[in-house]
């Protein structure tokens, strides 16, 4: 087994039955190897999404934001835009060596 396929199903197994049903919501913009471990959690839990129900429309971060913001040790309230300077604690021109 792939190891993303793997990270995806150990992730939505982790997962409330409530919150496996409101992200299943939004499951036709996940990449397909998420879709379709979504689609494997709900079938081994017996939970079907009604098909009238609406997609979320909250700003919640994804799996992906929490792993990109980990990765980045970055704290939950931080600004996503940084310039190289907040980076490398360098000005454009001294990160290039023009200084």
């Amino acid at each position: 087994m792939r190891t993303q396929e793997q990270a995806f199903r150990d992730y939505y197994a982790s997962m409330t039955d409530s919150d496996l049903l409101a992200i299943a919501k939004n499951r036709a913009s996940f990449v397909p190897i998420a879709q379709a471990q979504v689609a494997e959690e709900l079938r081994k839990r017996q939970l079907m999404v009604p098909a009238d129900a609406p997609a979320e429309t909250t700003h919640a971060p994804t799996l992906f934001t929490k792993l990109w913001r980990l990765m980045r040790r970055e704290r939950p309230g931080q600004s996503e835009k940084r310039s190289p300077q907040d980076v490398t604690g360098a000005t454009n021109g001294e990160a290039l060596g023009k200084n």
